[in-house]
């Protein structure tokens, strides 16, 4: 492996101010011997100028921004396979009626650096650039101010069609969630965050939760913009309770009791799909749960006609794959069109220990 590419790494670069502030630490130390007051106000004053510089390299120097180009592609359901359909030239951008792009950021509170912000960013753009998408979501990008960064940097990327929600109610730590959607393609209703009443472990410090949405398609009939209200879809999109190659009984039961609440939250008005990083293997999860609900299928396995684990693994941790990511719907949801793929295609390193997902509805 190229060793300076293995430094520069968004996942190690992350730790270098860890070791500088400790370097630092023992430098003062021999400087200043007999005054263990003075060594203490010396190294807490260089750490609060570094974490200054810090800040303002982070925050403060814009990222470098490759715009998304747009595409031109037909709705599918303007197209109905008719040899004299108009402007399908980029037949591969036939778009769904609704296609939205899950992404875990792995963008950690402290450790987070504008590398790693910029790798991220980077990476969406990629995604956005292979593949047609009108809804995004984002998850694990704890600190607000993060939040604020990625978003602003997001949207100059995608373009004025595009607008953003925050999910955070926090001004430093929030659930992490933030949502995408381009405002000429896609109509946002309901739009409401819910945080879970139960969490343990780390997992207590932030606000971990989900929000609903209600999302209708546009369509073009006689060159105006008309919402498809019969192709509206109920979307809540969550990131949960971590307990996974965890012995702790604790955990276990938050993460029952998260998926109890998501669950109850549902009102069955439109179909419902459930879209995020659940954090625990579908096929070993809670049977009360699981029994409502069924995997949307991969291409794959629509043609296939099975299900498999091997073929959904989306996250790596710990020298073991995990299948976290997830489109979930009802069991009563008689929708059949709708498709869920891995994004593994873009030819990009992936700064993060998730696979972005990519879920569509026909």
């Amino acid at each position: 492996m190229n060793i300076m590419k293995y430094i520069i790494r968004p996942r190690n670069i992350n730790l270098y101010r860890i070791v500088f502030s400790f370097l630092m630490m023992e430098f003062f130390k021999k400087i200043v011997k007999n005054n263990p007051i003075l060594n203490i106000l010396i190294f807490f004053s260089g750490v609060f100028v570094l974490n200054y510089v810090i800040f303002i390299y982070n925050y403060w120097i814009p990222l470098n921004i490759t715009k998304v180009p747009p595409k031109t592609g037909t709705r599918i359901d303007d197209c109905p396979g008719t040899d004299d359909c108009p402007g399908t030239d980029d037949s591969q951008y036939l778009m769904s009626q609704i296609s939205i792009m899950w992404y875990n950021t792995y963008s950690l509170p402290i450790l987070t650096s504008r590398y790693h912000i910029q790798a991220i960013v980077d990476y969406i753009g990629a995604c956005m650039t292979k593949h047609k998408v009108n809804v995004i979501g984002l998850c694990e990008v704890w600190l607000y101010r993060d939040a604020e960064f990625v978003s602003k940097h997001i949207l100059e990327m995608l373009g004025t069609d595009w607008t953003v929600y925050i999910s955070s109610k926090n001004k430093l730590l929030g659930d992490g969630i933030i949502l995408f959607w381009n405002t000429n393609e896609v109509h946002i209703g309901t739009l409401f965050s819910t945080k879970y009443n139960l969490s343990s472990g780390l997992d207590s410090l932030v606000s971990k939760g989900f929000i609903s949405t209600l999302i209708t398609p546009y369509k073009v009939i006689d060159n105006k913009k008309v919402l498809v209200q019969s192709k509206s879809q109920k979307i809540i999109f969550t990131h949960m309770q971590d307990f996974t190659d965890s012995n702790s009984r604790t955990k276990a039961s938050t993460h029952s009791h998260q998926l109890k609440q998501l669950h109850s939250s549902i009102i069955y008005n439109y179909p419902t799909f459930i879209v995020g990083d659940l954090n625990f293997n579908f096929y070993e999860g809670d049977s009360d749960f699981c029994s409502n609900y069924k995997l949307v299928p991969t291409t794959q396995e629509s043609v296939v006609g099975n299900l498999s684990f091997k073929n959904r693994t989306t996250c790596y941790t710990r020298a073991n794959f995990h299948s976290f990511d997830y489109v979930l719907k009802e069991m009563c949801n008689a929708e059949t069109t709708s498709r869920f793929q891995i994004i593994r295609d873009i030819g990009l390193e992936n700064p993060s220990d998730h696979e972005a997902i990519l879920f569509t509805l026909f």
